[in-house]
């Protein structure tokens, strides 16, 4: 295998430069479903294969997915976020070697005994590594590029060699203005490797908010590469944006913690001159939609930002709080929790002594009566309708089993 790996690698185009892109990717099968009984009821615990007495053995498969788990460039280095398309469909192999492909015995396994109502449950994982080679983009033309798809030319960006980043990149750009093509961490990625700013400059103005955690972290590096006033500008606004963005629905997701994801990566890489714009950007942006702050993953994270932002903006920021009370609960708990710098400043004692007389009027006359009612919850999964009337009722418990596979039982719990 390596040296078809190094063959591979040493064959050169005409212009010197490698004829092929070559990479190594690591293909993972995870199978789901119900192991050979035992009779035996424990905990969860989690097996290697060679594990002495670890092993089970699966009795019936429910589930099969396969996946790419890691891909490895031309300089030996994972490439997080690398995006290309993959399926284990497409290939020139017989059936029989297809299905060989995997082996027989998993690379690990994980066994779930009897817990409650529900049964015993096994997974299986299998490895097995690949070598994925393509033509480089130096080696195709434009034409033969776009029928190759979008997620072939991210790929070919992501591995291109410098000289060939510019052009393929004002490519994507143009895709990306025209609404062709959704922005990535990928995406951002390959074009910072330009080094050509306004390329970067005219990738973020399509980026009105930001995707995922992934982009979030990669957005966090271009300001450390690039040291110009009107990238960190694009970035500072859609930091802004990302962190004012209302939730379309209830389970959509938390993009005020994408916000947050970028923030801490800025942190960390000591981008001093663009942490405290940021972190006042990020607040701002949390004013004006303060009732979804309460939903927020990373509302510690953000309560520590907004305590040392400039005085005017944590005044904002606890005039929102107060203004929709039902977030204060978390947020004054969160507050509380930063010592004294919090506890004794005077906004941080308003808002304890709101929290206090608000539940010194809930409770006159005595405490409550004990509930299981939870007027307020919205359960946004399948089955919602169902879940949503046990929440807000009194009963303590109630089984639920309309579900397609033991996949989706899961997945729901």
């Amino acid at each position: 295998d390596k040296e078809v790996v190094d063959f591979l690698r040493a064959v050169r185009g005409r212009d010197g430069n490698p004829l092929f892109v070559v990479c190594l990717m690591l293909i993972e099968k995870h199978e789901s479903g119900e192991p050979e009984s035992s009779g035996n009821y424990g905990n969860r615990r989690r097996y290697d294969s060679d594990s002495e007495g670890g092993d089970h053995t699966m009795a019936e498969v429910y589930e099969t997915e396969i996946g790419v788990k890691h891909w490895i460039g031309p300089d030996g280095k994972n490439m997080n976020g690398f995006k290309l398309k993959f399926s284990i469909d497409d290939h020139l192999l017989t059936d029989e070697d297809a299905e060989d492909i995997f082996g027989e015995d998993p690379s690990s396994q994980e066994y779930e005994s009897y817990t409650g109502n529900a049964g015993p449950t096994l997974d299986y994982w299998y490895h097995v590594a690949s070598v994925v080679f393509w033509p480089r983009f130096g080696a195709l033309n434009m034409k033969v590029l776009k029928s190759a798809g979008d997620s072939y030319m991210v790929s070919c960006l992501n591995v291109a060699l410098p000289s060939e980043i510019v052009e393929l990149g004002s490519h994507i750009v143009k895709l990306l203005e025209d609404k062709k093509l959704q922005m990535s961490a990928a995406i951002l990625a390959g074009l910072c490797k330009a080094d050509d700013e306004k390329l970067v400059v005219k990738a973020l103005k399509c980026c009105q908010k930001m995707p995922n955690s992934e982009f979030a972290r990669v957005l966090a590096g271009v300001p450390c590469r690039f040291k110009s006033v009107e990238i960190n500008s694009e970035i500072l606004q859609i930091v802004k944006e990302t962190a004012a963005a209302k939730k379309q629905y209830s389970h959509s997701n938390d993009t005020l913690s994408y916000a947050l994801d970028f923030f801490e990566a800025l942190e960390s890489r000591g981008c001093v001159p663009m942490i405290t714009e940021a972190r006042e950007n990020i607040v701002t942006g949390v004013v004006s939609n303060i009732e979804e702050v309460a939903k927020c993953a990373k509302i510690g994270v953000l309560c520590k930002n907004a305590l040392q932002c400039k005085a005017d903006t944590f005044q904002a920021f606890c005039c929102a709080v107060k203004a929709r009370e039902s977030n204060l609960p978390s947020i004054l708990k969160s507050l509380l929790s930063l010592g004294d710098a919090a506890t004794k400043h005077p906004l941080v004692i308003e808002l304890a002594s709101i929290r206090a007389r608000t539940l010194k009027e809930r409770t006159y006359g005595g405490a409550p009566a004990f509930s299981w009612r939870m007027p307020n919850a919205i359960f946004p999964g399948s089955q919602g309708q169902a879940v949503n009337h046990f929440l807000r009722g009194d009963s303590k418990a109630q089984i639920f089993d309309d579900f397609n596979g033991i996949g989706h039982a899961r997945n729901w719990a």
